[in-house]
């Protein structure tokens, strides 16, 4: 039986090039969803487009079941920890049987890819569980040991369900996963994906300490749903190495990404991006920089308008929505979608774009900084514009 292998460990031998970063930043990548087969409980999304702070989308997938972080602390990089004995692995997940790798596994793709996730909210456990579905090991990186605890039990969740609806395949090897709380455990990763919060400061200060850990040429990834990819190539020592892919949530149903391209991103850097798309089963669509690139620059503003609409009382989040899917043929409507994608990381994206751009329809409303500000974010609380069973609140 095919297993998903998952290690702990704080600290390992081996020194990483550059000064050891304290404990690596904690992260609910919000990427926004994208298009996806319906999957889990709860009321399926719409239209459109990570968790965690990660987050964009067209039609969307109901959600699956995952690890849903709840507020996440900011990175705090202090003085790297001292070496702790890796502790012992526990319980690997079964999944579905599948015969061993061959060796002709990579053949396509190049050497076998060691993937470095950084970030254990929404996005980065649907990267890992992305990743290892298709046999790649994974190194999951968080600050926070309860955050990684929760990811993994979400991979090994979310597994089984993309392999009982064959999002991803369902004989082949299953990568390993490790989850770690030290950054300098991806120093050996043939590329690293950055799925922190939707926080330009904190995306900058997590690039800024991988790209001094791994070897030069090594592919440096943001997961960002709206920050621009020059403006965090300043943080980074080799703004050539650096690419955004944005994922759509839940990564492992929707098997298409926009991969953006960077003004100082390297032709280098973009050919790795798309042998670790073709790796993950993903097709990516290539894409110019700028504030929230194609889906969310679109997506944000129809979800913000939605809920204004919404606030001014001319149709309940219901109405809303039924008026896409009918009218328009969207798999999910825009609040459902909304939901799906976190309310928190939609306000964090549409501050985003409204800063970058200073136009103020991406200014966000009052009922969605209202409904944050309550704590109701939605699928992963259970409550956002709508409740779990569906009904709008």
């Amino acid at each position: 039986m095919s297993e998903t292998r998952t290690t702990d460990t704080d600290a390992r031998e081996g020194a990483a090039p550059g000064p050891a970063p304290g404990p690596a930043p904690s992260a609910a990548s919000g990427a926004a969803p994208g298009p996806a087969p319906s999957a889990a409980s709860g009321a399926a999304p719409g239209p459109a487009p990570s968790a965690a702070s990660g987050a964009a989308p067209g039609p969307v997938p109901s959600a699956a079941p995952g690890a849903a972080p709840g507020p996440v602390p900011s990175a705090a990089p202090g003085a790297a920890p001292g070496p702790a004995p890796s502790a012992a692995p526990g319980p690997a997940p079964s999944v579905a049987p599948g015969p061993a790798p061959g060796p002709d596994d990579h053949a396509d793709d190049g050497p076998a890819h060691r993937l470095a996730v950084i970030g254990a909210g929404v996005m980065g456990t649907g990267i890992s569980t992305l990743a290892v579905g298709h046999g790649l090991s994974v190194v999951l990186v968080d600050v926070d040991r309860a955050a990684l605890d929760k990811a993994r039990a979400g991979v090994a969740g979310q597994l089984r369900l993309a392999r009982m609806m064959g999002k991803v395949p369902r004989e082949g090897a299953t990568g390993e996963l490790v989850t770690t709380t030290r950054l300098a455990d991806i120093v050996q990763a043939t590329a690293v994906i950055e799925a922190v919060t939707e926080h330009a400061p904190l995306k900058a200060e997590v690039l800024a300490e991988a790209s001094a850990l791994v070897a030069p040429g090594t592919l440096l990834v943001s997961n960002t749903s709206a920050v621009p990819i020059d403006e965090q190539a300043d943080a980074v020592r080799r703004p050539e190495d650096l690419v955004g892919i944005h994922f759509m949530n839940p990564p492992y149903m929707i098997h298409t990404a926009e991969l953006i391209r960077g003004p100082r991103s390297g032709e280098h850097a973009l050919a790795a991006a798309r042998a670790l798309l073709k790796a993950l089963g993903q097709d990516g669509i290539e894409v110019g920089d700028g504030p929230g690139f194609v889906v969310n620059r679109i997506l944000q503003r129809m979800i913000n308008e939605a809920a204004r609409i919404v606030a001014d009382g001319i149709a309940d989040p219901a109405s809303v929505d039924a008026a896409f899917e009918g009218c328009l043929g969207h798999t999910t409507g825009p609040l459902a979608t909304a939901d799906l994608i976190g309310l928190d990381n939609v306000v964090d994206s549409l501050r985003v774009l409204h800063e970058r751009t200073g136009d103020a329809g991406y200014e966000p409303c009052a009922l969605l900084l209202d409904k944050v500000a309550a704590g109701d974010f939605g699928r992963k609380t259970g409550r956002g514009f709508f409740e779990h069973g569906g009904s709008t609140s």
